[in-house]
């Protein structure tokens, strides 16, 4: 059970993840029918986690995480942009896990993967330098 603040109301949200697809339920407490399905992301692959980060839910991919708007129709953001950057590319050549992504600031996130931690901003560009390495593959994350 999640909630958003829309700008309107307070909605209280459940992701599901089946297969390649997510569903998003809002949570009705005084009203029939109990839930609803608000949105649908169809995925070209597995999602291996997701959570939500302010308005959007972020959905970590075999070395990628994008976020999906919760408010409106929108093309989602992906936080990977080896295009742009080029030190980027090695997450696409050797893959690895999506573990969870965590807003530092405004424009920064934390992405953390099987194999290491790497900070990008919302253009999906490196914003600092250094990644974080692990020793061993993380059990959990928190």
């Amino acid at each position: 059970r999640l909630t958003l603040n829309d700008g309107k109301r307070q909605m209280h949200l459940l992701c599901v993840s089946v297969k390649k697809s997510i569903f998003i339920y809002e949570i009705t407490i005084n009203q029939k029918p109990k839930y609803r399905k608000v949105r649908e992301f169809d995925l070209t692959m597995t999602p291996q986690s997701f959570q939500i980060i302010d308005d959007y839910l972020c959905v970590g991919l075999q070395s990628d995480f994008a976020l999906y708007s919760l408010t409106h129709e929108s093309t989602p953001i992906s936080l990977i942009q080896a295009d742009r950057d080029k030190s980027l590319e090695f997450l696409h050549k050797t893959p690895s896990n999506a573990l969870q992504c965590i807003k530092i600031a405004n424009d920064e996130y934390l992405l953390v993967f099987e194999t290491l931690g790497l900070y990008v901003n919302a253009l999906g560009q490196r914003s600092r330098s250094e990644e974080i390495m692990w020793p061993s593959k993380p059990v959990h994350v928190a």
